[in-house]
């Protein structure tokens, strides 16, 4: 069972958001005998952990449309001051 543990499905869940969210969903299953969080926990590096995971995990998002980062808003501009992201963060006009 890979993901034992609830923080180490709650990062994977994140992670499987974080790709969904930029439009790349993942459609690969974690493989027989290798655990996910314990990759992240041991290697050094994230390029380590990359280098570990990358190779079952990034092709099955290949096929799915990129993200066009230039048509995103600078995130500096949007959000200058630490008020203005605690404000954003405290918004919740989106569930109306």
């Amino acid at each position: 069972m890979p993901l034992a543990r609830g923080t180490a499905a709650t990062g994977y869940v994140v992670l499987l958001a974080l790709f969904l969210a930029v439009g790349r969903p993942v459609t690969a299953q974690i493989p027989q005998g290798v655990q996910v969080d314990w990759e992240a926990i041991l290697n050094q590096s994230p390029a380590a952990f990359m280098a570990s995971v990358g190779p079952w995990l990034l092709p099955s998002t290949r096929g799915a449309p990129s993200l066009d980062v230039t048509a995103l808003p600078v995130v500096e501009r949007t959000l200058p001051t630490m008020r203005t992201i605690i404000e954003a963060l405290n918004n919740d006009t989106w569930c109306i």
